[in-house]
């Protein structure tokens, strides 16, 4: 809760996910070490934390930068089909055979995680940029096309949580 209210206060969701990515990154190098059952104890704690905001903030995070009702609900809708697939890969990675470690499991995770925190540190890269570009008035809104033609260049859409300037 404390992360979600700082990335709501800061407008900056893709930079606590990235932390929430580390986080789990971490707690999944711990788990796939061999060390103590304490420390494999506190690495679920790490998972645990991390993963709660690697999954939550992007929820939030999509809606915002998607336009319309209609793009947003399509958006969100896949979102959440493609990320509930990982129950059904799970059941394949995480085998009893593998007990009590779950190497494997915890390997595959925590690859999928790091490719989790690249695509959203490229997406952070990429609404960085469009807002700065926006901000300098490199695309102004003269250059737009008229905005009930393509509703997709909003730029209302393009910086979540700040007024259009005008």
């Amino acid at each position: 809760m404390i992360t979600a209210r700082l990335s709501d206060a800061y407008s900056r969701r893709g930079l606590f996910t990235l932390l929430g990515g580390l986080s789990s990154l971490i707690g999944y190098a711990i788990l796939l070490s061999p060390s103590s059952p304490g420390a494999h104890y506190f690495g679920c704690f790490m998972v645990a934390a991390g993963l709660y905001v690697v999954v939550g903030l992007p929820l939030a995070w999509l809606p915002n930068n998607s336009p319309r009702y209609g793009k947003r609900t399509t958006a969100t809708g896949m979102q959440l089909t493609i990320g509930n697939c990982a129950g059904i890969m799970s059941s394949f990675i995480y085998k009893t055979a593998d007990k009590p470690r779950f190497v494997r499991g915890h390997a595959v995770t925590f690859a999928m995680v790091g490719f989790a925190c690249v695509v959203f540190g490229v997406m952070v890269r990429f609404f960085f940029h469009s807002f700065i570009s926006y901000f300098l008035f490199l695309h102004p809104f003269s250059a737009l096309p008229e905005l009930e033609e393509v509703e997709s260049l909003e730029p209302i859409f393009r910086i979540p949580g700040e007024s259009v300037l005008t």
